[in-house]
């Protein structure tokens, strides 16, 4: 070994008042001291811990951290189980399971760069009432192939309870464009309790609240990065996607819009898994024909029986039958996708956390390396189904921020708190890891 490194194992040990005891009595005579006899050896002037059939070198207080910072800051930034275990194959000192824990989870580089694997919070339905149009839940789709029409969007707005959905073209994502085609659904369907959004800057503008505010309605905006929580619209716009593209193919793109009619009419007229009915069903009570097929359905319901052409069931009956249907399929999510997860995480008002770090600027480097997280925030409100609303903390932010966000995406900021753990040791006394190899 380096004659330095052997001056320093031995000289850092002797400036610990506590080894420099256990040294002269190792040294000594004196034999009355059975744990430390026991327990302790001196190798070459280094005083080392029997642990099993093993020595272990014998930590000072001085050198802990130096001993955790080349096992984990220079060996890779592993997670604590393996920081841990490569300290135990050389080293021992009293409580030393959670000393290196404070000291991993106090690790800055760790904080911002590594995520959890672990998938944590439950599934909380939101609840569709007893009638269509109680429960409304909205979502852009593109952009889009500018189109002929000027359309390079699409916004679609879809009702909780029977799953009819409107499919608007629009220009732009522009506040003002969202409330005028809200408004045409209104003028149909009457008014929502509940409208479900993202939080997208059309939805979170004032004019939008204060359209919601005006009808009375409660406007859930969504914790950012979590499309889960509007499952409802998300859903639809992958088959609206691929319902559009093979609708247009063969067209010129420029006319994509042209055919959006098509697809919701398609949409509100197909059996829903969830309901075992067609939207359009749920809401009018009978079957709809589309002009296309108009004719041919008019043709056979002359010949063919009239107890084949429309078997109707009472419109509350049909209700009440898709009011049981949802129930089941929320439930059964629920149940799925709770026993794939780990109990949510609390926060409480003032914790400081850490949030995924999303924008990530494309200035060509790789993201791969990027920091993974942001912060620290601190939470400012607690809400209902594990969301939390966090600020910037004006001594560390310039810019204001502030945002709600799930417990599965956040990360409680590091603590620093090693304040007297280690003037409390007792080296004889401790037996931690005394049986381990």
């Amino acid at each position: 070994m380096n004659v330095e490194v052997n001056d320093w194992l031995h000289t850092v040990q002797m400036t610990d008042p506590e080894l420099r005891r256990i040294k002269l009595i190792l040294e000594s005579d004196e034999n009355n001291v059975k744990d430390i006899v026991t327990n302790f050896v001196v190798k070459n002037d280094k005083i080392y811990r029997r642990v099993g059939d093993q020595l272990k070198w014998v930590v000072p207080n001085g050198a802990r951290w130096r001993i955790c910072q080349l096992n984990h800051d220079e060996s890779g930034h592993f997670a604590y189980d393996k920081t841990l275990d490569k300290i135990k194959h050389d080293y021992w000192f009293p409580k030393m399971n959670k000393f290196i824990r404070k000291y991993v989870s106090s690790c800055l580089n760790c904080a911002y760069s590594k995520g959890s694997t672990s998938r944590v919070g439950y599934l909380h339905p939101i609840p569709k009432g007893d009638t269509p149009f109680h429960t409304l839940h909205m979502d852009h789709l593109g952009p889009f192939f500018r189109s002929k029409k000027g359309n390079s969007y699409i916004l679609g707005v879809i009702d909780g309870f029977s799953k009819f959905i409107f499919i608007k073209p629009v220009r732009n994502l522009k506040s003002k464009t969202t409330i005028n085609v809200l408004q045409d659904v209104f003028n149909t369907i009457g008014i929502p309790k509940i409208i479900v959004s993202d939080r997208g800057t059309s939805f979170t503008s004032a004019n939008f609240k204060k359209i919601t505010a005006g009808i009375g309605a409660k406007h859930v905006l969504n914790a950012v990065a979590t499309p889960r929580a509007n499952g409802q619209i998300e859903r639809y716009n992958r088959t609206i996607l691929e319902s559009l593209t093979a609708t247009n193919h063969g067209m010129d793109e420029r006319m994509w819009d042209e055919n959006v009619g098509q697809v919701q009419w398609g949409l509100n007229n197909t059996k829903n898994k969830s309901t075992g009915r067609t939207p359009a069903e749920v809401v009018f009570g009978f079957r709809t024909i589309s002009s296309n097929e108009g004719p041919i359905i008019n043709s056979l319901n002359e010949t063919r029986p009239k107890c084949n052409q429309s078997i109707k069931t009472p419109r509350h009956e049909v209700r009440a039958e898709v009011q049981e249907s949802i129930k089941r399929s929320q439930d059964y999510m629920k149940k799925y996708s709770d026993n794939t997860r780990n109990p949510t995480k609390f926060y409480k008002i003032g914790d400081l956390v850490t949030i995924p770090n999303h924008h990530i600027p494309a200035d060509g480097k790789s993201k791969k390396l990027r920091p993974k997280f942001r912060g620290p925030f601190r939470v400012t409100g607690v809400l209902d189904n594990d969301r939390y609303e966090i600020s910037s903390i004006d001594e560390l932010s310039k810019r204001k921020y502030k945002s709600i966000y799930p417990s599965d995406q956040l990360k409680r900021w590091i603590t620093f708190s090693f304040q007297n753990d280690s003037d409390k040791d007792d080296l004889v006394s401790s037996d931690e890891g005394q049986n381990e190899n």
